[in-house]
């Protein structure tokens, strides 16, 4: 067969180009595991490296001690589809050019020391799982509404100190993770209303607000943990109820919660809850496998009655019918209102009273 120059030009033109992609792909496998740039690291082989068509697809390399931060040749792999570098010491921030990753599914980089997520992560259209779990992250504001296809976020155990990624309404989040950081504000209203949520975990922040009756939108939900925050108000006991999947309830450690436990009874026969160190109130019937605060809804306090459901404080007070009745700021206005009156009309009776016995005293 013959091949005139020009179009044996073009094809060795398509060959480098390939061979190039190839090389400079491997140049940052290679960079990382120390090993010389003519290496291919394809050989590497599966369960670590797996590549086609000359393009890496899969990288692997959880457990490695790289110990150094990101080359910057990140984002020339534009067919990787799996990235783990998981507790291998890599440190630093995350290279900009990761949006050149355009076709990663999966990223991992959790127990190690990343420090920044670049702005245009939002930019990996294909992204359906990030782990960035046990970093030194201190910001994460970003436009997770643009993650269209994103259904496990984890951004656990770093030193974030925003709110909680401002409006959230990706229409598919499975899990949501951002557990033990410094995370402020509260709850937004948006996250209400992602159904496909199964598993949020919000514990140990510093979240404060209530939580709102939107909550029984999520109807896939099963695990919640909402432990060791500010959270604050009663709680929509009967929105809780209607979670009929609900596997794991947390809402431990936020003293300003008040309310019904709610009374449930779930699918699953290894349900747990834990409602110690809150001001909720549970009722005669106990799930052994749960934690319970230490106050019953029908131990009414002095100045409460039990409407029912549980004790609550009588008109003129306020409080927790179960815990504390205390009259209210009004009554006592009133009654010091009151108590003024008489004050002043027993002081104009005695300057009365002593007036008539001077002029008494002076006609005698």
């Amino acid at each position: 067969m013959y091949i005139n120059g020009k179009k044996f030009g073009i094809l060795l033109s398509v060959i480098g180009s390939v061979l190039a992609s190839a090389k400079d792909e491997c140049g940052f496998v290679n960079t990382l595991l120390g090993k010389s740039t003519s290496n291919d690291c394809c050989n590497e082989g599966y369960p670590y490296i797996k590549c086609s068509n000359n393009h890496i697809t899969y990288i692997n390399l959880s457990g490695r001690k790289i110990n150094k931060e990101l080359p910057k040749t990140f984002g020339s792999m534009k067919k990787l589809v799996s990235l783990n570098l998981s507790n291998t010491g890599i440190y630093g921030s995350i290279p900009s050019d990761l949006e050149n990753l355009e076709s990663l599914v999966e990223f991992n980089l959790g127990y190690n020391e990343i420090t920044e997520i670049p702005d245009n992560i939002d930019s990996l259209k294909h992204l359906k799982i990030l782990n960035v779990t046990h970093n030194k992250i201190k910001s994460y504001q970003k436009n997770t509404n643009n993650l269209k296809v994103l259904t496990d976020l984890d951004l656990s155990n770093n030193e974030i100190e925003d709110e909680i990624l401002g409006d959230i309404s990706n229409g598919i989040l499975r899990v949501l993770n951002l557990s033990n950081n410094n995370i402020s504000g509260s709850i937004p209203e948006s996250l209400y209303n992602i159904t496909s949520l199964v598993d949020i975990n919000l514990s140990n922040n510093i979240i404060d607000g209530s939580i709102m009756e939107d909550i029984s939108k999520i109807t896939n939900l099963r695990n919640l943990d909402l432990g060791n925050n500010r959270l604050s108000g009663d709680i929509p006991t009967e929105s809780f109820e209607k979670l009929k999947n609900m596997a794991h309830l947390n809402l431990e450690k936020n003293i300003g919660l008040s309310g019904k436990i709610p009374s449930i009874t779930y699918d699953s026969i290894f349900y747990t809850c834990k409602f110690t160190d809150t001001n909720l109130c549970y009722s005669n019937k106990k799930n052994t496998n749960c934690e319970y605060s230490s106050y019953r809804c029908d131990d009414c306090k002095e100045n409460a009655q039990y409407d029912g459901s549980m004790c609550k404080c009588k008109e003129n007070y306020t409080g927790l019918g179960y815990i504390l009745c205390s009259e209210s700021e009004d009554t006592n206005l009133n009654k010091g209102s009151e108590s003024g009156s008489l004050a002043r009309i027993s002081f104009s009776t005695f300057i009365i009273s002593s007036l008539i016995l001077i002029v008494s005293y002076l006609l005698i």
